[in-house]
């Protein structure tokens, strides 16, 4: 099906970018090279739908379900909400950040849900023999100009819509794909807990804190995140280790003062639980990810 989106969005009225957040999961492992480093990551979970943007990268995704799929430099990538994966990633050394994350919220989603639903009415019989969750296309240069202004928070959301359709109508099979956001319509209990949790960080929130502000019983949330392959505690340290990330990717902050906008009294506790997730130090993700060729010497 001929995308009827790429010839009405126009590439030229996208705005300008600004820095992305870098969110990753568990295990987060370097291995350095001359040329290149390889990052490992082992049962990432992303709790919206996301576009990824490779530039000095290549990725390898293998889903939980098995399929693996293998993504060349200067890509951008699709992956479905709750998707679980274990990723290799190749990075060709150089000072700019290798990719970035843009996630897709669920105001957002429905509102890009809207603006395609016209385009696959006429396919709406059509019974789908795959659900792929991972999908991705070789980028030209002003798709990537528009990745990067999606990056942009002051852009009003209409605009960003439109952006989001347009490389969404980039991804072949183009119908797979929109039936991939509709699948995430629905909020589910994990994203509700992020919202209330997200407003407070650094809060020592316990299961029936949350309980009062969902107006539901510990054993019903419980239950339901566990329905949703979830735990509130897994849950609460992906949120904090996630904004770690976000803090020594952004800013030149001390570890300590990290360890207490993420929620923790104990910087040495801190320090345990980031190097468990990550797989390293917070000194160690900090001089990575910005670029300082230094890792290899560290302990």
């Amino acid at each position: 099906m001929k995308n009827c989106l790429s010839t009405q969005l126009n590439p030229e009225l996208i705005d300008r970018l600004s820095q992305n957040d870098l969110e990753l999961g568990n295990n987060f492992i370097f291995t350095s090279g001359i040329s290149n480093s390889r990052i490992f990551l082992k049962h990432v979970r992303l709790y919206d739908c996301a576009l990824l943007q490779l530039t000095r990268a290549s990725l390898q995704i293998t889903t939980s379900n098995g399929y693996e799929i293998t993504i060349p430099p200067y890509s951008i990538c699709y992956i479905e909400k709750n998707t679980i994966f274990n990723a290799s990633i190749s990075v060709i050394n150089g000072d700019d950040c290798p990719y970035n994350i843009y996630y897709i919220k669920n105001d957002i989603l429905k509102s890009v849900c809207k603006a395609t639903e016209s385009l696959v009415t006429e396919y709406e019989n059509i019974s789908l023999i795959y659900n792929r969750k991972v999908f991705f296309f070789h980028a030209t240069e002003a798709e990537h100009t528009i990745f990067y202004r999606l990056l942009n928070t002051e852009i009003p959301q209409h605009r960003l819509v439109y952006k989001i359709a347009y490389l969404l109508s980039k991804f072949e099979p183009y119908l797979e794909v929109i039936h991939s956001l509709e699948r995430c319509i629905a909020p589910t209990l994990t994203e509700k807990v992020k919202q209330v949790v997200s407003n407070d960080l650094t809060r020592q929130w316990r299961l029936c804190d949350l309980s009062k502000h969902l107006h539901m019983s510990e054993i019903s949330i419980r239950k339901k995140l566990e329905a949703e392959n979830n735990s509130f505690n897994s849950l609460l340290r992906d949120m904090r280790m996630q904004q770690a990330a976000r803090i020594l990717k952004r800013r030149n902050s001390h570890i300590n003062t990290c360890a207490k906008m993420t929620g923790y009294t104990s910087t040495s506790y801190f320090i345990k639980v980031f190097k468990d997730y990550f797989g390293i130090t917070p000194k160690q993700f900090s001089l990575k990810v910005k670029g300082r060729n230094t890792f290899s010497g560290l302990n």
